[in-house]
């Protein structure tokens, strides 16, 4: 949890500096790393084939699980990326 809130607090810091008060992921990045969770979520038991999981929406994507350690964790978003993202003032 103290990731993500570091995260948001990176983000909100970013918007006051931009004088922004919108601010959403670009489209192109989402989809990338959404691919690269999806890809290594495969290699674990529940992203297995055959494998069927509370984990999976009815499309047989998992949406709510991290595909690595915390400590993965930690550093993919321990620093916010601003060019990834879209401020709008």
């Amino acid at each position: 949890m103290e990731c993500q809130v570091n995260f948001i607090i990176q983000i909100l810091k970013e918007c006051q500096r931009r004088n922004s008060s919108t601010v959403a992921v670009k489209k192109c990045v989402e989809q990338k790393w959404t691919q690269h969770v999806q890809k290594d979520l495969k290699k674990m038991t529940w992203g297995g084939p055959g494998c069927v999981s509370w984990y999976m929406n009815s499309q047989g994507v998992i949406t709510s699980l991290w595909p690595g350690s915390s400590m993965s964790y930690y550093f993919a978003t321990r620093k916010v990326r601003s060019k990834d993202f879209e401020f709008v003032n």
